[in-house]
């Protein structure tokens, strides 16, 4: 199950008109690449839960078949949150365990390991984790000797804190910790309330993973995964063209129409079928989308402009995310 029913508010204005799991990330949406990561477990089987602007999530994946999947729709009338969404879509796999996998999300994650480190643990629930950085905002996660989570964000603790990096195996035991309707979540409502147990306490296992990980919950985060992807940073299957980008800090993808006398600065990632004028000076850090059109004598430096945009003559553009819905300025690095 993907979760992709929030609003996103942190991702205001942008997130108003357009849902976060189809924020592009390079040339395609971020969801897409969760369903990449599915397809190489061998995951067929997709449910995906809408709220906000569902409409436009189902008129871009369809059924999946064009993603080699089988896409259910769990669609929510009221906002039931992680754990509200969960008991709601729980009818599409019953008694069976399930993969729920935040729908902001950009993974590099052995879901096979994941999955034979819950069987292993006999856990109602296997929470994915990553080792919490210096500094992180995040909530910290604490373990036991045995790789049980033992605390979720409780103060000062020895021993190296984790992260939840939002992919985790539920059972039927866990889900039936949760509220039987209404909004939950599934940290307070069933995480918390799992270690909160006196009598026959819930299980809960952490499976520690050192992959890549982000999520696009605000705008920062979300520039910094566009800045990694130029940085040739994000797993390979990320990129279309990686070796040739990383070698010359220039993709030019298929069907793009290039005037002359253009000047790039690596890196510059054009996708498919986008379009340059003439005498436009390009990048550094230049992401521009699948089928955007960029008009003759434009200057764009730490640029991001998404799938469909068109950016007009002359432009002069630093530290932007360019939509159709609008920019938004970038606070320059200093």
């Amino acid at each position: 199950m993907i979760l992709a029913a929030g609003k996103g508010t942190r991702l205001a204005p942008l997130s108003s008109d357009y849902p976060k799991a189809l924020f592009p990330v390079g040339d395609r949406p971020v969801i897409a690449y969760l369903f990449d990561l599915l397809k190489q477990y061998g995951i067929k089987e997709v449910v995906i839960n809408l709220h906000h602007r569902g409409e436009l999530i189902e008129d871009a994946l369809g059924d999946g078949s064009r993603f080699s999947l089988k896409i259910d729709y769990s669609r929510e009338e009221e906002l039931l949150g992680t754990g509200g969404g969960v008991v709601k879509a729980r009818e599409f796999w019953g008694d069976e365990d399930v993969l729920v996998v935040n729908g902001d999300n950009l993974l590099e994650l052995n879901l096979r390991r994941l999955l034979l480190a819950h069987q292993a643990s006999e856990a109602a629930a296997t929470m994915a984790l990553k080792p919490l950085g210096a500094g992180s905002d995040y909530t910290p996660i604490h373990l036991d000797r045995d790789s049980l989570v033992e605390t979720i964000g409780s103060g000062n603790r020895a021993g190296p804190g984790y992260v939840f990096i939002g992919a985790q195996i539920l059972s039927r035991e866990f889900i039936d910790l949760l509220p039987p309707s209404g909004p939950a979540c599934l940290v307070r409502d069933g995480y918390r309330k799992a270690l909160r147990q006196r009598k026959n306490p819930a299980r809960i296992n952490g499976f520690v993973s050192t992959g890549y990980w982000r999520e696009i919950s605000t705008f920062p985060r979300y520039w910094e995964v566009s800045q990694d992807f130029l940085r040739g940073r994000l797993p390979a299957y990320f990129y279309r063209g990686r070796d040739e980008f990383i070698r010359r800090g220039l993709y030019v993808g298929k069907g793009c129409e290039l005037s002359p006398r253009n000047r790039f600065t690596s890196p510059v990632y054009l996708g498919d079928s986008a379009e340059v004028g003439e005498d436009c000076q390009l990048g550094p850090r230049l992401l521009v989308g699948q089928g955007a059109a960029v008009g003759p004598r434009c200057r764009l430096r730490d640029v991001v402009i998404w799938p469909g945009t068109p950016v007009r003559r002359g432009s002069v553009f630093e530290n932007l995310v360019v939509t159709p819905f609008g920019k938004v300025k970038v606070a320059a690095e200093k």
